[in-house]
């Protein structure tokens, strides 16, 4: 057996990741199903489990797509051999023409640049690649899907991105020891003989592979009848998705689990488990719906349009038609079916399914982390570089006189056309100013936090300072990850200090946090001009930089920073006077939540500083 093979683990050999796993042979059983994406911590095996797939699957590779690739390796460009040896310009198909009739993997998708998976997915759905760069035009076709893998901590990808995969996995490091101990073992015994470790799953692998060539010989029999459909768009309208890509692959992902039990009829479960692997990346939480009252559930006319829309646009779901004569037919069957109410015990069925996925998606979104960026408003932490020769290559352009970083593939494409009408002199290839092309690169932002915490008596009369605590030790997590700059600012009694300088250490923020003495006064006032003054003082000696502080207060102020003025006023006064637009605000409510008068205290001062406001019980939509 080939040594690369025998690195891997085999894929029944890997613990756990029983989800994952089901995604992936979904993947490999209906070919529609145009991605899957994996997310989950450094470590996890989400690339170990991706190369062992690749082992199970019949007459079908993976084709990887590496992380720093261009748009011509990619998806094709011109052919270097023929422009220079003919002159004629002609495209050369890139990796994504290997991907015909294979899948194409993606490590790390949510570092790749955005626009590239964005036209990677596109040319998946479509199954199509165009090309149209450098004076060439050209076109192929490619049947294929996309296995994608990332770490959410490093950076999330945009919501619309995500939306094209069409099942989502999140995995979760185990915590139990025992299960712990069996991957330590698993993977021991596979170092100490690969060989001998491989014989021992070989036979089960086998079995995996036969499943999936079974169930491509089943799915085109498999039946999701008109009830499965309703409760499937039901549900994803109750979950609050967004788009009908969700109800469509939850639909298509059902047939396939089918499949794989090889049954030709799909049960609850397939259709519970479908909506778990299709909705956990595409629930709006920042419009959460009120939960529709589901004792009785009722198809209202209404509802029997959008059902009738759904299934014109499902095409791949097989609804039955009816197989009575045209005798036996109602005076409704006629026409569009009249609205009816379901029968009791097709509300307890959809009651049962709808609470198993709800349960399960409400797990995943409890164990996301918060969103440090997402909090302080930071859409993006990539940006184009024009002046420094620094960063990811992202692409090319025509410089604006000399340039010091010239990108060599595309001056030798550029040139590579004319080479049979310039004398080469004895060169391989003769390049010409108007040939020079310069690199485009991107590099990762650095941020800058302040953390500007009230310790004052009303947090700690208020019972808020263990949610605080717990609060900003989350988003800390968020930071170190993403290796952020933070510092700490508390104040109480008469003082606003700078009690953490900027650091990259979560412990030494959250330990100083801890052991902070707390009550006393609120000298609001002084809080934001000391976090002003930091923050302007670091931004001097880091220009370009910008620095986002977040203010975590009940916004009442009882102390003010200058003797006899009034507190309130004073803090209007000087957030008017302190913006700065390389500074920006967020103001975290820590009061109570049915406290009215504190809400509003809070929610003004965001509005005096120009910054965002977010009520602490909140966090967790970031």
């Amino acid at each position: 057996m080939h040594q690369d093979v025998l690195r891997s683990l085999p894929f029944s050999a890997v613990r756990g990741m029983a989800l994952a796993k089901k995604a992936l042979m979904c993947l490999a059983v209906d070919g529609s199903i145009n991605g899957v994406l994996i997310k989950g911590p450094s470590g996890t095996g989400k690339s170990l489990l991706v190369r062992a797939f690749a082992e199970v699957l019949p007459g079908r590779e993976v084709i990887n797509v590496p992380q720093n690739i261009t748009d011509d390796q990619l998806f094709g460009g011109l052919d270097l051999e023929k422009a220079v040896s003919e002159g004629k310009a002609t495209v050369s198909g890139g990796i994504l023409s290997r991907a015909d009739g294979n899948l194409v993997y993606v490590d790390d998708v949510n570092l790749m640049d955005g626009r590239t998976i964005d036209s990677l997915m596109e040319c998946v759905e479509s199954g199509k690649v165009i090309v149209e760069r450098e004076g060439v035009s050209a076109e192929y076709f490619i049947e294929t899907s996309a296995i994608a893998s990332m770490d959410p901590s490093e950076r999330d990808i945009p919501d619309s991105i995500a939306d094209r995969f069409e099942i989502c996995v999140n995995i979760i490091p185990e915590k139990d020891f025992r299960k712990r101990a069996e991957i330590v073992l698993t993977d021991m015994d596979h170092k100490k003989d690969m060989s001998a470790f491989y014989e021992i799953y070989r036979e089960s692998d086998a079995e995996v592979a036969d499943a999936i060539q079974s169930a491509r010989k089943i799915l085109p029999s498999v039946v999701l009848d008109r009830d499965d459909v309703i409760t499937i768009v039901k549900i994803c309208r109750e979950l609050n998705v967004r788009g009908h890509r969700g109800d469509i692959s939850a639909a298509k992902v059902s047939k396939a689990l089918a499949a794989l039990d090889g049954r030709t009829r799909v049960s609850d479960s397939d259709i519970s488990d479908a909506l778990v692997l299709c909705l956990s990346h595409r629930r709006s939480f920042r419009a959460e719906k009120e939960k529709v009252d589901s004792e009785a559930v009722t198809l209202t006319e209404s509802e029997a349009e959008e059902t009738t829309i759904v299934e014109e646009t499902v095409t791949e779901v097989q609804v039955p038609t009816s197989e009575c004569s045209e005798e036996d037919k109602g005076p409704e069957e006629d026409g569009d079916p009249a609205p009816s109410e379901v029968p009791p015990s097709a509300a307890s069925r959809y009651d049962t399914i709808y609470e198993k996925a709800k349960e399960a998606l409400d797990e995943i979104e409890e164990l996301e982390a918060f969103r440090l960026h997402e909090i302080a408003g930071i859409r993006s932490k990539r940006a184009p570089l024009s002046m420094r020769n620094s960063g990811r290559y992202r692409g090319f352009r025509i410089p604006q006189g000399k340039t010091s970083d010239p990108a060599f593939d595309a001056t030798v494409r550029a040139a590579a056309p004319f080479q049979t009408i310039r004398g080469s002199n004895g060169l391989s290839i003769k390049i010409e100013a108007q040939d020079i092309r310069e690199k485009i690169r991107t590099r990762r932002k650095s941020c800058s936090f302040i953390f500007a915490v009230d310790v004052s008596g009303s947090l700690v009369k208020g019972g808020m300072m263990g949610v605080v605590q717990n609060a900003i030790r989350s988003m800390l997590m968020e930071s170190y990850v993403k290796r952020d700059r933070v510092a700490l600012v508390t104040f109480r009694e008469r003082t606003a200090e700078v009690a953490v300088p900027f650091t990259r250490s979560v412990e030494s923020i959250c330990d100083t946090l801890e052991q902070a003495p707390v009550g006393g006064s609120t000298p609001l006032a002084s809080a934001i001009i000391v976090s002003r003054d930091y923050a302007v003082n670091y931004l001097r000696k880091h220009p370009g930089e910008k620095c986002y502080i977040i203010l975590i207060t009940d916004g009442c102020a009882t102390l003010p920073a200058f003797p006899c003025a009034d507190p309130a006023g004073e803090v209007k006064r000087i957030a008017a006077a302190i913006k700065n637009p390389n500074i920006e605000w967020t103001v975290i409510n820590s009061g109570k939540i049915f406290d009215a008068k504190r809400k509003d205290d809070a929610r003004r001062l965001a509005e005096y500083l120009d910054g965002r406001y977010i009520d602490i019980k909140d966090l967790g939509e970031y």
